[in-house]
């Protein structure tokens, strides 16, 4: 406290807060007497003093002139429903913030309402993400985006790139186990695609041709369809369908009964003659002891004499002789087909 000669009502007081002190607003400035009565209170414009962490290189000093003239006794009455806090409160504020912040920082999933980045799809690839069974990545080549679908699932592996051939179908040559990526597409497993009208066969697909493959690698094909799974070999067994006609399988309805998955049928014999007779059985050619040629002018597909070997003869001349249906000499025959075009059939994987 300071006393002035000039002005005996004058009295000013003077503050420092140490340069170590600080972190909050200054809005009130007191005077206290020792025994803690309140003598002398003013509202300060509510500076903020920082810490030497913050800036804060000297103390600051605040100063507070009161003219005793005026002075009388004053009472004070404290409403507890306006509680202002004090360093220690502020302080204790700041901790609790300090280590919400912390535990915010060292949580891995602080914010459980948004995925995480290690599980959002269709992101761009990375290097180091360990990808599961059925995740999907994006991969962007000279300015078109290609998604890719994790295939395996016995492996999940980070640092596979889906532009690799050698992580792909096209690329794979272990038997033992699935590649790792594959097209991303809708397609359903095992879903045929026919006509293909091409001989270049897509990625993410088989061409189904009575051929084997193994099932540690087309895991998804041998669940989508285990009548071909042939457990002995652990090998799919496609049927064989080159030069084959489909039909859909009876299922009771009696119009092709007695038929099995893939059961193949043999073609409706037709009967061919080729010798100039008074009697024709079938088609009369104009040629003579040609019945391959008669045959493909007629368009008929040869067939196999044991698959129709309830029948022994198409024909009896006059002199009583006769020949198997499907002898290549004198009398002969083949299997009737409708006009076609013959296209690959294959299997999405």
């Amino acid at each position: 406290m300071v006393t002035h000669e000039d002005n005996t009502t004058l009295l000013t007081f003077k503050g420092d807060i140490p340069v170590d002190r600080g972190g909050f607003h200054i809005n009130e400035v007191a005077i206290r007497l020792e025994d803690g009565t309140l003598y002398n209170y003013a509202r300060s414009t509510g500076d903020y003093k920082p810490t030497p962490e913050q800036g804060a290189t000297e103390s600051i000093r605040y100063v507070v002139d009161m003219y005793t003239t005026n002075a009388e006794i004053i009472e004070c009455k404290v409403d507890l429903s306006s509680v202002y806090s004090d360093y220690e409160d502020l302080e204790a504020v700041r901790v609790e913030g300090a280590n919400n912040l912390q535990a915010h920082v060292e949580n891995s999933n602080p914010h459980s309402q948004y995925p995480l980045l290690a599980d959002i799809q269709f992101a761009l690839y990375q290097e180091d993400r360990v990808y599961k069974c059925g995740e999907v990545c994006c991969t962007i080549t000279a300015g078109k985006v290609s998604y890719w679908e994790w295939y395996s699932n016995v492996e999940s592996l980070a640092g596979k790139n889906p532009l690799d051939d050698v992580n792909r179908q096209s690329g794979w040559t272990d038997d033992t186990k699935p590649f790792y990526w594959s097209p991303y597409k809708k397609a359903r497993t095992g879903t045929p695609l026919f006509p293909w009208m091409s001989m270049t066969f897509p990625e993410g697909t088989l061409n189904v041709l009575g051929n084997s493959v193994p099932v540690a690698v087309f895991w998804r094909l041998a669940a989508a369809l285990p009548e071909f799974v042939n457990a002995g070999t652990g090998m799919i067994d496609f049927p064989e369908t080159g030069g084959e006609f489909f039909r859909v399988l009876d299922q009771g309805r009696g119009i092709d009964p007695n038929r099995t998955l893939a059961s193949w049928q043999k073609g409706t014999a037709a009967i061919v003659n080729d010798h100039y007779e008074g009697h024709v059985m079938g088609i009369e050619a104009d040629s003579y002891q040609n019945l391959a040629g008669i045959r493909e002018s007629a368009g008929l597909d040869k067939g196999l004499y044991s698959d129709y070997s309830n029948i022994r003869g198409a024909f009896s001349s006059a002199v009583g002789s006769y020949n198997d249906f499907m002898n290549v000499g004198s009398w002969g025959g083949g299997v009737s087909r409708p006009r076609n075009l013959a296209f690959p059939i294959l299997v999405e994987v």
